[in-house]
This record gives C-alpha cells, sequence and structure tokens, in this order.
C-alpha cells in the first residue's frame, strides 16, 4: 500500500503486469493514461484525471503518476488497470490529509496534540476535570503552574495532603528574597493566603530554616503583612498565629510599609493583645525591645564589616557586654529586614563593636539597622 498526500501529485508503482494464459510470462503492454482508472474512498470507477501516460520499469512494472486531482479525497484509493492480454492489475493506496501525511509519513511536521475531552467532558467550554496520579512540569522560562478560577466563588486550587504529607510543599529559590509561595490579594479585600485549622490542626504551618523565618510577610499598602484571626474557626483557644522557631531563627519576623503596622495585634472579647508563655528570657527579651531601641550605620573606618562583625560610630556604650542577647535588625541596604542575634558587643576604638549570628551577607558602609 502507498500513502499518498492529499491533493498533492505522486508517482507509484503498479504491477507486476503478466500474461493472462500462463500467469507468469512478464508483459508490457502500451498503457495510456486512459487505461488507469481510480476508486476514491468506495465510489465508483473513473479514470485518471493526470494526462501523464505510465512509463515502463522492470520486472512487469510501471509508474503511473497521479495528480493533485486524483487524490483530492481523503481515504482509500484503488487504482486499476486491465489490458488485453493481461491479468488485471490494481494498487490500493491511502490518502492522507496534508498534515497527517507531513507528521507521520514524511516526518516534517510536529504533532499538534488538541485535546476536546477529558473524562468524556469537552475541553471547550471548561467543563472538564482532569484526574491524575502525579503531574510534573518543568518550565525553563516562566511560570510553571498558572490557576486562575473564574467561577462563582471559586477557590484558585484546592490541594490536600493525606498522612504525613502536606497538602503543599513549596521550596524557594537561592534568592534571598524568593518565597516558597508567595501570595498576592487580587483587589479589594481579597486575601493572599487565607488558611483555616481543623480540628487540633493549624490553618498554617511554617517551618523557618537556619537562617530564614517560618513566615516572611511584607505589607506594601496599608494592609497588615500577616492579618490572622484565632478562636472562631480554630477553636476557642486556638491562636491566630502559633510560631515557634528553632536555633537562632525568628518565630514571627514582619516589616511593615507606608503607614502600615508591622504587626498590629487586636484582642477578643475574653483574650491579650499579646500572650507569652511563661519563659522569663522572653518576657526580658520583650520588655527591653520595647523599653530601649537603638539606630546606627555601619561604619567601615575601622573594621571591615564580616557576615557576622561589623561596627557602628552611632552606637559608642562603654560595657562590654551592653547589648549581648539583643537583636540586630537592618532597615536598608542588601540586608534589608534581616535579623540576627547579638553574640557580643564591645566599645573598640571608639565604635560600637558587634558580633552576631552569620548575616547571608556582609552589609555595606552607611546600611542602617536597629537593635532591638
Amino acid at each position: 500500500m502507498f500513502y499518498l498526500r492529499g491533493s498533492t501529485a505522486a508517482t507509484i508503482l503498479m504491477g507486476p503486469f503478466v500474461s493472462n494464459v500462463d500467469g507468469d510470462t512478464e508483459a508490457f503492454p502500451l498503457l495510456v493514461a486512459a487505461d488507469i482508472w481510480l476508486s476514491k474512498n468506495g465510489a465508483s470507477t473513473s479514470s485518471k484525471w493526470d494526462s501523464t501516460d505510465p512509463l515502463q520499469d522492470n520486472f512487469g512494472f510501471y509508474r503511473v503518476t497521479l495528480g493533485a486531482y486524483d487524490t483530492d479525497t481523503i481515504g482509500t484509493l484503488k487504482v486499476v488497470t486491465h489490458k488485453t492480454g493481461c491479468l488485471p492489475v490494481w494498487q490500493d493506496c491511502m490518502v492522507l490529509s496534508p498534515y497527517c501525511y507531513d507528521t507521520f509519513i514524511a516526518a516534517t511536521q510536529i504533532i499538534d496534540v488538541n485535546v476536546t475531552q477529558i473524562d468524556g467532558q469537552a475541553t471547550n467550554g471548561n467543563n472538564a476535570t482532569l484526574n491524575l496520579k502525579k503531574l510534573n512540569i518543568v518550565n525553563d522560562a516562566g511560570d510553571a503552574v498558572v490557576v486562575t478560577s473564574s467561577g462563582n466563588n471559586g477557590n484558585g486550587m484546592i490541594v490536600t495532603g493525606n498522612g504525613s504529607g502536606n497538602g503543599i510543599l513549596a521550596t524557594g529559590g537561592n534568592s534571598i528574597t524568593t518565597a516558597g509561595i508567595k501570595a498576592v490579594g487580587a483587589s479589594g479585600n481579597a486575601d493572599g493566603v487565607f488558611a483555616v485549622g481543623t480540628g487540633a490542626g493549624h490553618g498554617m504551618r511554617c517551618d523557618g530554616g537556619t537562617s530564614g523565618a517560618g513566615v516572611y510577610a511584607i505589607s506594601t499598602g496599608t494592609a497588615p503583612g500577616v492579618y490572622a484571626v484565632g478562636g472562631l474557626s480554630g477553636g476557642s483557644t486556638a491562636a491566630g498565629i502559633w510560631a515557634s522557631a528553632s536555633s537562632n531563627a525568628s518565630g514571627i519576623r514582619v516589616t511593615g510599609n507606608g503607614t502600615g503596622d508591622g504587626l498590629n495585634l487586636t484582642a477578643g472579647a475574653s483574650g491579650y493583645d499579646m500572650c507569652l508563655a511563661s519563659n522569663a528570657d522572653s518576657i526580658l527579651k520583650l520588655s527591653q525591645s520595647a523599653t530601649t531601641m537603638r539606630a546606627g550605620t555601619v561604619d567601615i573606618t575601622n573594621f571591615a564589616p564580616t557576615a557576622s562583625e561589623f561596627e557602628s560610630s552611632e552606637i559608642t556604650d562603654p560595657l562590654t557586654g551592653h547589648w549581648t542577647d539583643r537583636s540586630i535588625v537592618f532597615r536598608g541596604g542588601a540586608l534589608n529586614g534581616c535579623a540576627k542575634a547579638i553574640l557580643n558587643y564591645s566599645l573598640v576604638s571608639g565604635k560600637g563593636h558587634f558580633t552576631t549570628d552569620p548575616f547571608p551577607t556582609a552589609p555595606s558602609d552607611t546600611d542602617p539597622f536597629e537593635v532591638v
């Protein structure tokens, strides 16, 4: 069988032509174009349109030229002839659409996959639901997954974990500003993230890394970076935010912007604006931050800053250890928003010398910070 390209001229080989006396002796009758007849997709036979006469080949075969009108019907094409003194000869062909021929025969076309149904539901009306065991998507040029709900109060994505698995396990990139999940409320009063816990489960659980916070929230307008309500959905004793840090990471680090608050706490009818666990050290540090906060800038005159040591000319308290066990929060530069614990403080050549837990990088000259 020959596979032919629809509405395209082609040459096929017909034969062998043999004697009708013994059915074996090769015969080379005089064939002309009018001797070749066609049946297009089962229709009645008719003479071929192309006027080129067949050319004699070897072993009783002839080369037959078909024109564009001869191959203009998709489906089966039977080419037949019966010359006097010869047995009948025919050739079966299959005419494919130009796209199918170019894709599967000529291999010059990319397969165009157009899904019209999923599980029996049409896709053209956004009605279909795709059920998969696992989906792995990699895009090196942009967003890997974009999910939009246009229905009435529809969720963009519903993700449910099982057993000890997470509903969503998200890992950010290597940049200090890259988040595992970045959620932005679209407009009006829309929330970037709305999380509700059930039973003893948390609405959202975020574990910080060795130098990162569990939740890193930035307010870009007048709205809070984090807005959390406890009690109503999670139970009468459930907290709006429950943050537990390990090592030297912050349980909660919040930065406001513009007229927005870094942290805005509102107590319930019988609750507190802030409730601290009975940990004397935690209460002491909160008290110190509330009563004594100092601002300064990095000074490189006498000492080249490192990721864990730098000096300031604005803070010159003479007592060694004066600021030890407090925290430093940078308010500008490459470390803007980063906070680390102060491991040691001393006055060196008239400048306050700070030793801290390592920052991601060394601060630069005049970078502003606060001791809290």
